[in-house]
C-alpha cells in the first residue's frame, strides 16, 4: 500500500508542475525524510522533473540519474522506466539526440516486451522528437503512426493538438510542406496548452517555406507571445531565430539582427539545435552588410551543428538499435530453450509409454531444430545489415550534404565575388599611385591585392571541395544489386535535383507533384545506377520547364511530376518511374 501511495504521489507531483504548486524545498524534505526506497525514487524523479520544468537541465540530470540508479539497485522496474523517460526528455531539451533516442528506445522495447501501451505512449514524444531533430523524420513518422489510432480513440484527447502538430513537423523535416501544413493546422484546431506556442511556431516556419510571408509573420509573432507567457525558452529561441531569418529574407536587416541576438541571449546556455538556428539567422542578417560578422556567426552555427550531428553520434544510434535487435533475439532464444527444458522435464516425469515419450521427444527436437534454423537465419540477416551500415552512413551523409549544398557553395562564392570586386578597385588605385610616383603606397596596395587573391583562392578551393565531396559520396562502385524502395529513392533525388537547380539559379521556381504507388514492391537494382538515371531525368525536366518559363507564356506554370507504378511481369512484378 505504501508503494502505491508513493507512485500516486509521484504522478500528482509531476502533473502539478505546470501550475508551480510544488516547491523544490518540499521535495528535498520528502527525499531526506523518506525511508521507503521506492518512494524515494519517485521523489528524486519528481525533483528532476521540477528542475527540467525550470529549464535547469544540469540539476535535472543529477536527480534523474540518482533516481535511475536507485531504481536499478532495488529492482524497481517502474521507477527505472520513469528514470529513462525523464533522461530522454532532458537529453532532447539539451540537443543530445543520440542519448534521447537511446533512452527512448530502451523504454519502447521494454513496453513492447510487457505489452504496456500506456508506457509506450509516454515514451513516444521524447523519442520521436529526438529522431526528428536528429534528421530521421521518416522513422519518427513510422512510430507516431503506430500509436495514432490509440491516441485519437481516447475520450478526452488532451494530447491530440501537440501530436498532430508533431506529425506535421516530421513532414516539414521531409520537405513535404503541404502535408506539414495540413497536420499543423489540424493541431492548432485543438484548445491551447503548453505546446500551443510551439504549434504556432511550426505553422510560421511552414508558411515561410510555402512563401506566404504575411501569414508567416502573424504565426511567428503570435508564437513568440505565447512562448514568452509559458517561459518555454527552448522553442522561444527557435521562434526568434525563424523570425530573424524571415526579416533577413525581405531585407529588413535591423529587425533581423534584433531577433537573432534575442534568440542567442535566450538559448545560449542550453538549447543546442535552436542556438545553431540563431547563429545561422545572424549570419544571414549580416551577410549583405558585415561579411566578417556573417562569417563569425556562420562558423559558430557550423560548430554547434557539428557537435549535434557528428558521425560518432550517428554510429551510437545505429549501434544501439543493432545491438538491441540482437539482444531481443537472444532473449527469444533463451526463452525457447527454457520452454523446451520444461517440456522435456515434464515428459521425463510422466507415465506415458516409451513410444509416446520417444515421439514427443522427437517432435520437441524437431521444433528446437527449426527454432535454431530461424535464429541462424535472423543472425544472417543481422550480419547482412551490419555489412550495409557503411554504405548507409555514406548515403545519410550525402543527404546532409545535399540539404545544405546551396548555402554551403553560395557562401564561399560570395567571398570570391566580394574580394574580386575589391581587387578590381585596388588595381585602379595601384595604377593611380604608380602614375603619381607614390611607390610606398603602391606597395601597400599591392600587398592588399595579394592578400585578397589568397582569400579568393582559399574560398574557390573550398567550393570545389564541396562539389567533389558530394560527387564522391554519390558513387557506389561495387555494382551490387539490392532490394530498393523506388518511392523513397525517387523522392530523395527529386529534392537533391531541386537544391542543385536553386544553387545555380536562385530565380528557379517549380511546382512539384509526386504520385507514388504505395503498393510498389522493393525492386532488386543497382541503387547508384538507377539514382543517376532518375537524377538526370529530373534535371532535364527542370531545365525544360525553366526555359519555357523564361518565354513568359500567359497562364504557364512550371510543374514537374514524378510518378511510380507497378508493372506486371512474368517473374512477379516490375516498376515504372515516369517523369513529366
Amino acid at each position: 500500500m505504501k508503494n502505491l501511495v508513493s507512485i500516486l504521489l509521484f504522478t500528482m507531483i509531476v502533473n502539478s508542475l505546470g501550475a508551480q504548486s510544488v516547491r523544490r524545498d518540499s521535495l528535498l524534505s520528502l527525499i531526506e525524510a523518506e525511508t521507503i526506497d521506492t518512494a524515494k525514487v519517485n521523489h528524486l524523479l519528481a525533483l528532476g522533473s521540477w528542475y527540467r520544468n525550470k529549464t535547469q537541465q544540469d540539476s535535472a540530470l543529477v536527480y534523474a540519474y540518482q533516481g535511475l540508479e536507485l531504481s536499478q539497485a532495488i529492482g524497481y522496474k517502474a521507477g527505472e522506466m520513469n528514470g529513462y523517460l525523464l533522461l530522454a526528455g532532458i537529453s532532447y531539451s539539451l540537443g543530445d539526440y543520440a542519448s534521447g533516442i537511446r533512452y527512448g528506445y530502451t523504454v519502447y522495447y521494454h513496453a513492447k516486451s510487457v505489452h504496456d501501451t500506456s508506457l509506450w505512449l509516454r515514451a513516444q514524444p521524447a523519442l520521436t522528437n529526438s529522431l526528428r531533430d536528429q534528421g530521421d523524420s521518416r522513422e519518427a513518422l513510422k512510430l507516431m503512426k503506430d500509436v495514432l489510432p490509440i491516441i485519437i480513440s481516447t475520450d478526452n484527447c488532451s494530447e491530440c493538438g501537440v501530436f498532430y502538430a508533431a506529425i506535421g513537423s516530421n513532414y516539414f523535416g521531409l520537405e513535404q510542406y503541404d502535408s506539414a501544413l495540413y497536420f499543423i493546422e489540424k493541431g492548432l484546431s485543438f484548445p491551447p496548452d503548453f505546446s500551443y506556442g510551439w504549434r504556432l511556431m511550426m505553422a510560421g516556419k511552414t508558411m515561410v517555406k510555402l512563401k506566404d510571408e504575411e501569414m508567416a509573420f502573424q504565426y511567428l509573432r503570435k508564437s513568440i507571445h505565447e512562448l514568452s507567457k509559458k517561459e518555454n525558452n527552448k522553442d522561444l529561441t527557435g521562434a526568434c531565430a525563424s523570425l530573424s531569418m524571415l526579416f533577413a529574407s525581405i531585407g529588413q536587416t535591423d529587425s533581423a539582427i534584433y531577433y537573432g541576438r534575442k534568440a542567442i541571449t535566450i538559448g545560449q546556455y542550453s538549447y543546442n539545435k535552436e542556438l545553431a538556428e540563431a547563429y545561422l539567422a545572424l549570419s544571414q542578417a549580416y551577410e549583405k552588410t558585415e561579411q566578417a560578422e556573417a562569417l563569425k556567426y556562420y562558423k559558430l552555427a557550423t560548430e554547434v551543428r557539428n557537435n549535434i550531428y557528428n558521425q560518432d553520434k550517428q554510429k551510437q544510434i545505429t549501434s544501439f538499435k543493432f545491438n538491441e535487435i540482437i539482444r531481443q533475439n537472444e532473449m527469444k532464444a533463451a526463452q525457447l530453450d527454457a520452454d523446451n527444458s520444461i517440456k522435456l522435464n515434464a515428459l521425463l516425469g510422466s507415465t506415458f509409454t516409451f513410444v509416446v515419450i520417444a515421439f514427443l521427444v522427437f517432435r520437441n527436437s524437431r521444433n528446437k531444430q527449426r527454432a535454431k534454423e530461424r535464429i541462424e537465419e535472423a543472425f544472417d540477416q543481422l550480419k547482412s545489415t551490419q555489412a550495409q551500415l557503411i554504405q548507409s552512413e555514406k548515403m545519410a551523409s550525402l543527404g546532409e550534404l545535399t540539404a545544405g549544398i546551396a548555402h554551403e557553395i553560395q557562401n564561399p562564392l560570395n567571398f570570391v565575388n566580394n574580394f574580386s570586386e575589391i581587387n578590381d578597385e585596388l588595381t585602379s588605385e595601384l595604377v593611380d599611385e604608380l602614375n603619381s610616383g607614390n611607390t610606398n603606397e603602391a606597395k601597400i596596395i599591392a600587398q592588399h591585392i595579394q592578400d585578397n587573391s589568397q582569400k579568393i583562392m582559399h574560398h574557390g578551393k573550398r567550393a570545389g571541395s564541396i562539389v567533389k565531396g558530394m560527387l564522391e559520396h554519390s558513387r557506389k562502385s561495387e555494382g551490387e544489386k539490392s532490394p530498393t524502395d523506388l518511392n523513397v529513392l525517387a523522392d530523395e533525388y527529386l529534392r537533391l535535383a531541386l537544391h542543385g537547380m536553386r544553387a545555380k539559379d536562385k530565380s528557379f521556381d517549380v511546382k512539384l507533384v509526386t504520385e507514388f504507388d504505395p503498393q510498389l514492391p522493393k525492386i532488386n537494382v543497382v541503387q547508384a545506377d538507377i539514382a543517376r538515371v532518375v537524377l538526370n531525368l529530373i534535371n532535364n525536366a527542370f531545365y525544360a520547364v525553366h526555359e519555357k518559363a523564361k518565354q513568359n507564356i500567359a497562364g504557364y506554370e512550371p510543374m514537374v511530376k514524378i510518378k511510380t507504378s507497378v508493372i506486371p511481369t512474368s517473374d512477379g512484378g516490375g516498376a515504372c518511374i515516369a517523369v513529366e
